[in-house]
């Protein structure tokens, strides 16, 4: 391992890589999708959050070395020393901002403070950084985020700002959201071996990739190679819902992105969704989104 700040290599990046985030910025913001070849280690001015697009590589940071892969999301403070190596057909998307660019508050507003302390307490205390994978329904969420605050960014039109304000705001508390839940299931698990803990994340992610599947808590509970009874439990402890609340907010929030991002006829989303018998989703679309799709599908067009 090297120390900081022994390698001639590590650079402070200077105005011209800050892309106009600075402190003097009305709007100390920047995101963009760029293709990343191996690039040595430096640190910077503003923050930094990283999702990976697409391909593989081995992140550096704070002489901490992690393997990237799609779904990968890190936060880089300003303190941190970061760079990549091993670059494989690596695409990421660049968010570069200043607390600013979410208000007044900045980074302190009591919705994401524990974003906050994750990130800042987590960077001084540990040589890592702030790290997550992200899996089914949440990932899919946060790529058309990601994607939206792209086109907002490049179109600037009116209003763009704001939109971008907000749309930085909710990718925060759902990270918020991911990491807590992974804090709370290492909380509960605290006494058990690695393996086992790592078998109920597994077991999770299955739920988030397969939920328009027909899949059972039985079956669930078996991948964790734990019972039913105990896998309910501790399920519910950690999400705060019971299974099939969270089956069925899975299924849900994926028939609005369908609703809303294709042109598919509801009963393809109901299929798509996991729903065989049509009029079940029908009445749970409108329990859950208090709207029939249609109506739903047409108040999102007018947005």
């Amino acid at each position: 391992m090297r120390a900081i700040g022994s390698s001639p290599a590590r650079t402070i990046e200077t105005l011209a890589g800050t892309r106009g985030v600075t402190p003097s910025s009305p709007f100390p913001f920047h995101i963009e999708r760029i293709s990343q070849a191996r690039c040595g280690e430096h640190r910077h001015e503003f923050l930094e959050l990283v999702y990976v697009w697409k391909g593989e590589a081995s992140h550096v940071a704070n002489d901490c070395r992690t393997p990237l892969k799609s779904g990968d999301v890190f936060f880089i403070s300003r303190r941190d020393w970061h760079g990549y190596e091993d670059c494989r057909d690596l695409q990421i998307v660049n968010i570069l901002f200043l607390p600013p660019a979410l208000g007044s508050r900045g980074l302190e507003r009591e919705e994401y403070r524990p974003f906050y302390d994750a990130i800042f307490l987590e960077s001084v205390s540990k040589q890592s950084v702030f790290h997550l994978h992200l899996a089914g329904l949440l990932d899919v969420r946060v790529r058309a985020l990601l994607e939206e605050m792209l086109q907002e960014h490049a179109a600037k039109g009116r209003g763009y700002q704001e939109i971008l304000k907000n749309d930085l705001r909710n990718l925060l508390i759902l990270l918020t959201r991911s990491r807590q839940r992974d804090d709370a299931l290492s909380r509960e698990l605290a006494g058990a071996v690695a393996a086992q803990q790592h078998r109920f994340q597994q077991a999770l992610h299955f739920m988030e990739i397969h939920f328009a599947q027909k899949i059972s808590l039985p079956q669930v509970a078996g991948l964790a190679c734990v019972s039913p009874n105990y896998f309910s439990e501790l399920f519910h402890k950690v999400i705060g819902k019971t299974f099939l609340q969270y089956l069925t907010d899975l299924r849900m929030k994926h028939a609005a992105l369908l609703l809303t991002g294709t042109d598919l006829g509801v009963k393809d989303v109901a299929a798509r969704s996991g729903f065989s018998d049509f009029r079940h989703f029908m009445r749970t679309f409108k329990k859950f989104h208090g709207a029939t799709p249609g109506v739903f599908r047409k108040k999102a067009a007018t947005i």
